[in-house]
This record gives structure tokens, sequence and C-alpha cells, in this order.
């Protein structure tokens, strides 16, 4: 097995990568990529905290929400200065 080399159109950072790499028996594999800020990389390693947020993101699309009102009365001096 080799090591993955990016394999890029242009001298432009690319939206999505393509990574090619030789299988074990020799078949030439392609991945498209695309990039996940580090902050947000901890979502996707963690499945149980994904399917949460995949099915909030179907309920708000099928309108299943219920109105939560102000998060005003929550706010304090320490959220405030950060």
């Amino acid at each position: 097995m080799t090591l993955a080399m990016p394999i890029f159109g242009s001298t432009t950072l690319p939206t999505k990568a393509r990574f090619a790499n030789t299988s074990a028996v020799g078949q030439r594999v392609i991945y498209v990529t695309a990039p996940v800020p580090e902050a947000e990389a901890w979502l996707w390693r963690n499945p149980v905290a994904l399917a949460m947020v995949q099915s909030g993101i179907e309920d708000s699309r099928d309108g299943r929400i219920v109105r939560a009102g102000s998060f005003a009365d929550a706010i304090t001096a320490e959220d405030k200065d950060a």
C-alpha cells in the first residue's frame, strides 16, 4: 500500500481534494474529500451526536419545531465577557 498523494487540478486552494491510493491487490482507488474545520471535526467523529444533529435538521425541515422562547434570561455576566 502506498501513501495517499493529493492530486489538485490547479494551484488554488480546492474545496474538494482527491487522493489516489493503490490497494493491496493493485487497484487504483481515488477518494474525493471535502475539508472539515477542526473545530467541527468532533461532530463527524461522534456518530451519536451526528445522528442527533441530522434528526434535528430533518425535524426542522419537516416543520416539527417547538418555540423555546427567549434565552436572554440564561445569559450570565461571564457569557457577555466571552
